[in-house]
């Protein structure tokens, strides 16, 4: 499975400033590309497109050669799902909210394969026990676990994340980590995030693109574009990478 980026140049609206302008990758299965710039440089924006939620004033995004633009929106969302920064449910249950990820596959409800999907992922986002629990007794955690196992239920070949850790403390954040860590090695899945926190990228991610005002400053594998002199050229401050230690992967100070 491949996903390209052919060119894409994006406008909110005619007459303005583009919001991205030529950009161009390929991904295969098994890759996870982090998304890295200052506010407003595009991440999200880039993540719409290859959602389909826009389209691009100018390229196309193709899975598997075909358009994700012609696809109905049914057949995107079995291919294609997103994470949002602020994930939003209705009124449900854990069970319920996963549930609400198969619908692309559904005729009418859910089946017993459905169901069992369903708590399979669960399980493996560690929320199993919790599966009639009402959303809004969960942590901020959990909730954001709910939102990857309703977009794991889509059983999609791209899985878009938009900030994946924002507003979670340390510990919830490591648990989302070794997460997204986890999907890879499984060899059918292509994930990009868009997301501020390097050393989480340099965690997670097999490939980076950084974006500056909407242009692509650099796009390559992690160990060649997370280096100090790149990400000081992003973010306009000094950058110092500390090499590991033991207990400690490499990370970066900025300032």
């Amino acid at each position: 499975m491949e996903l390209i980026l052919e060119n894409l140049h994006f406008a909110y609206s005619s007459g303005e400033a583009e919001a991205l302008q030529g950009i161009s990758l390929g991904l295969r299965t098994g890759q996870c590309l982090a998304l890295l710039g200052e506010n407003g440089s595009g991440k999200s924006t880039l993540l719409k497109l290859m959602a389909g939620l826009e389209r691009p004033a100018q390229g196309e995004v193709r899975l598997d050669a075909l358009s994700l633009a012609s696809l109905p929106p049914r057949e995107r969302a079995k291919r294609v799902a997103l994470v949002p920064q602020f994930p939003a449910f209705p009124d449900c249950t854990v069970l319920e909210a996963v549930l609400l990820g198969r619908i692309p596959h559904l005729s009418w409800r859910p089946r017993r394969e459905d169901l069992r999907l369903a708590q399979d992922i669960l399980e493996r986002m560690g929320l199993a026990g919790k599966e009639e629990r009402p959303l809004h007794a969960l942590s901020g955690g959990e909730r954001q676990r709910v939102a990857l196992a309703q977009a794991l239920a889509q059983q999609p070949q791209l899985l878009l994340l938009d900030e994946p850790t924002s507003n979670l403390d340390v510990h919830a954040q490591r648990e989302i980590v070794r997460l997204l860590q986890g999907l890879l090695p499984e060899g059918n899945l292509i994930m990009v995030l868009a997301i501020h926190d390097v050393n989480l990228a340099l965690r997670v991610a097999t490939d980076v693109l950084l974006l500056q005002e909407g242009r692509p400053l650099a796009l390559g594998k992690a160990a060649d574009t997370l280096t100090p002199a790149l990400l000081s050229r992003l973010y306009r401050v000094p950058v110092q990478c500390l090499p590991p230690t033991e207990g400690r992967p490499a990370h970066f100070l900025f300032g």
